[in-house]
């Protein structure tokens, strides 16, 4: 408040509000042009959060827990996603109130769900990958697969495993051998 106060005794025309008197000096104006581009920083963060991620999440949850999903659909999530969520966010929000990461991400699922169904299913290998890596989940009560620690509790050496960490098991008794043998 006190360098509006200074800055208005400054003041003498309109010129001089509209520059500053260019009196500020060269650090007050590499700041006030610093605070206001900050503001298109915040609106590419807000458009990339709100209207291009809902494209994208119906891909990577369907992708990681679905097996039926496509390449197809996960085209269709991300072309229908990213049109509504611009769209949206430039012709409706404000009208309809729905915020645009809802509606984009609504349509966005749908279409991945319809163009994966109305898609040729993924190859018997591809499917093999994803039953293979499901059969090392521990928490997958339906598997038939031997889990890794499982593997490790019945080896041959009679040892107690440990916990499984970064995909590394083995006892305290097999990692001291290896400081041992280092």
């Amino acid at each position: 408040m006190a360098v509006g106060l200074w800055a208005a005794k400054k003041v003498k025309n309109s010129e001089d509000w509209f520059v500053g008197g260019r009196s500020m000096g060269p650090w007050i104006t590499a700041l006030a042009h610093g605070s206001s581009s900050l503001g298109g920083v915040y609106q590419l963060t807000w458009i990339a959060w709100s209207v291009l991620s809902p494209a994208f999440i119906p891909c990577i949850i369907g992708g990681l827990y679905w097996k039926n999903a496509t390449k197809g659909g996960a085209i269709a999530a991300m072309l229908v996603g990213s049109v509504t969520g611009f769209g949206w966010y430039y012709l409706l929000q404000e009208i309809t109130n729905i915020h645009t990461f809802f509606a984009a991400l609504v349509l966005a699922t749908a279409a991945y769900i319809i163009a994966s169904k109305l898609t040729k299913k993924p190859p018997q290998e591809v499917l093999d990958l994803f039953y293979y890596a499901k059969s090392f989940d521990p928490a997958d009560a339906g598997s038939e697969a031997v889990s890794p620690a499982k593997a490790v509790a019945e080896s041959s050496d009679g040892t107690k495993p440990s916990t499984v960490s970064a995909g590394i098991q083995m006892s305290a008794d097999q990692f001291r051998a290896v400081l041992e043998n280092a």
